[in-house]
């Protein structure tokens, strides 16, 4: 989902945001270019590479997207709209923006 929001992001910037060390996201960039989901951009610098999600990379996205709001609709079909809410707003708190 990062590569989707931010195309081009460098793999750099990835582990910076995922907060891992750039050798493991390699890995996990290495394994989605295998399996056709994402590719390497080169960006002129050698050392570096832009990140972008392929067709089929996005593809996957959109069903995983569409996975998780039925799972999510499922959980909380029994909370009112305000519980839905007041729900969303705790878990939001538990996410840290990335910097």
């Amino acid at each position: 989902m990062i590569v989707s929001k931010n195309p081009g992001i460098s793999q750099t910037r990835l582990a910076e945001v995922m907060g891992i060390a750039r050798s493991g996201v390699v890995a996990i960039i290495d394994n989605f270019e295998q399996a056709g989901l994402l590719e390497r951009q080169d960006s002129g610098d050698r050392r570096a590479y832009n990140l972008h999600l392929t067709k089929e990379g996005q593809k996957q996205l959109e069903k995983y997207k569409q996975a998780v709001k039925e799972h999510d609709d499922r959980v909380s079909q029994h909370l009112n709209a305000k519980e839905r809410q007041q729900l969303r707003a705790l878990l939001g708190k538990l996410c840290v923006e990335p910097k």
